[in-house]
Order: C-alpha cells, then structure tokens, then sequence
C-alpha cells in the first residue's frame, strides 16, 4: 500500500485549502458535528473504539473523543498532510486516538478493521465511490461492527431531479456565505468558493470529476440490502445529507 492520497484526484494542495476552509465549506458543521455524536450507540461512561473514515482535520474524532470520554477512535486518512493536522487536533487525546493511512478504495483495510467496533462514521468521502464499491463497502463494513453497532454517514447525495439539484446549490452558496462572513469576517472565503467552482450541485460533470453521488434513497436501500436495521435519515442540509444503519 502506497502512501498517496487515498483518491488521485485529490492532492495534498486540496488537503491544504480544506484545513483552512472547510468550517466554512461545509453547512453547520458544529451541527452536523452533534448529530453524529447523538447517533453513536452508547453512553457518555461506556468504553468502546469508534472507527473514521477520512477523517481530515480531526474535527469529527474530537467531537466523539470530548464527548466519550472512555472511547478510543481509529482515525484514517489518505492524505499525509491531512493526518498530520488530525494528529495535532487529536495530541491532548494521548492513546485514545490514533491516526492511520488508508487507501478507502482498496478492500485489504477493510480486513485489518478490528472486530466488534461501536462505530463506523464517515464525513464528505464516500461519494468518491461509485455506487457499486459503495454498495460493497457497505458490505464490508457490517461485519466488523458489534452487535448494535452503527454505520454513520454523512455525505453528499445526488438530486433526485432537478428542482431539487437547484435547491442543493442555492441553498450550499447560501450557507458558505453566511460562515464565510462569520469565521472570517468577510466574504472571502465564499468567493474562494465560487472561484474554484467547489459546489457540485452548480457545476459541469467535467467539473466534478472524481464525485460520484448516489440518491440518498438508492443508498438507504443499499444499507438494507446489506443486512442493515434501523435504516435512517437523521439530517440534512444543501444536499449534504447524514443517514445511518445499525447492525442486529
């Protein structure tokens, strides 16, 4: 296994202007943050290891850290300079975090997850995946959680037509906007926005290259295809959409 970004398309350039910008790219990130700690299947006094997938700066795992506070996260990322930042948001942690290289195409990582895991979470990767290797990671990932374990995703879906698709994008630049304004006291992380042509649901296919988003009804489905129980839709936001499965 190389030591490359997980994904071709994305360099460690992106990884950079992510690690700046992405509170502001992302809709309510503090909110969203929330909701994935309210839907981990455990109490604040338990003790149970949480696994990430492409976990960027570190923001999610700390959320869970903070609020867990006997949980352990195993944190991934096929960025290097992405692991560095997470491994400096997850320091004051010491052995409850740990930060790893993972290629989230590739299927030998999938084996090497330890068993019984509390939770599988994921933020803004897995639509890098076409649908069948979504459908296979799914798959893939039930095994290894315990029983009563969730798959908890956040990510961005695919209008189901195209009414919706403009509702996404408006709604998207409206909300980079508004915290473009408030974390960094102007509007210019929203023209950065606009300029790098980041909101999928605004672009060109040929300007979405490496984005595959399914319809969030096909993925619900997939879930439950997969032996997935308490199948669920718990937040969304500007096509950013975060739904979950729990093993029986």
């Amino acid at each position: 296994m190389t030591d490359s970004p997980a994904l071709p398309f994305w360099e460690e350039e992106h990884s950079r202007h992510f690690i700046d910008l992405g509170r502001i790219y992302t809709p309510r990130r503090d909110e969203l943050q929330q909701a994935f700690i309210d839907l981990i299947p455990g109490w604040p006094d338990e003790q149970f290891t949480v696994a990430e997938l492409a976990c960027g700066t570190g923001w999610l795992a700390a959320g869970i850290l903070e609020n867990y506070e006997r949980a352990e996260v195993i944190a991934l990322d096929g960025s290097q300079t992405m692991r560095n930042e997470a491994t400096r948001t997850l320091a004051e942690f010491g052995k409850r975090a740990r930060v790893e290289h993972f290629v989230l195409e590739d299927q030998a990582w999938r084996q090497t997850l330890p068993d019984g895991l509390r939770a599988i979470v994921s933020s803004l990767t897995i639509h890098h995946l076409r649908g069948p290797a979504k459908q296979q990671l799914f798959a893939d990932l039930l095994p290894k959680l315990a029983p009563g374990g969730g798959l908890i995703v956040c990510d961005l879906v695919e209008a189901a037509g195209n009414w919706s698709r403009r509702h996404f994008g408006l709604a998207w630049a409206n909300d980079v906007n508004m915290q473009s304004n408030v974390f960094a006291g102007d509007d210019s992380a929203y023209r950065a926005f606009m300029n790098e042509r980041w909101n999928y649901y605004e672009n060109t296919p040929e300007e979405n290259a490496g984005d595959y988003p399914d319809t969030i009804a096909d993925q619900l489905q997939w879930l439950r295809d997969a032996g997935y129980v308490g199948v669920d839709v718990a937040w969304a936001r500007a096509g950013h959409t975060l739904f979950c499965g729990y093993r029986g």
